[in-house]
């Protein structure tokens, strides 16, 4: 699955940003996910978690006009793809308002 939503600000703006977000998202998320680890390679974001007993991992790459979201979803979770990239969506619309 992948996202990409321009963040209309400078790269440094926008990285800065998602770090900011990242310990809000673990906390919104903490019951339903577990392990989970992130860091930095360059500008993206590598992150991994677990949910319902299976690991997931993603990239979050930063550019200099768009932050592209990458993740797999494994086969049991393709039912809920929609609504997982519908809140992926909606996150990066929120914090970089997209209608700007």
């Amino acid at each position: 699955m992948r996202i990409a939503t321009r963040h209309h600000t400078s790269k440094e703006s926008a990285r800065e940003t998602v770090e900011g977000q990242v310990p809000g998202l673990i906390a919104r998320f903490g019951q339903s996910v577990s392990d989970p680890t992130y860091q930095w390679r360059g500008d993206t974001l590598e992150f991994a978690f677990r949910a319902i007993g299976t690991d997931l991992a993603g990239t979050l790459e930063v550019t200099d006009t768009e932050l592209v979201l990458d993740i797999s979803v494994p086969f049991r979770f393709k039912l809920f793809e929609g609504k997982i990239k519908s809140e992926a969506q909606a996150w990066c619309d929120q914090i970089f308002d997209a209608t700007a």
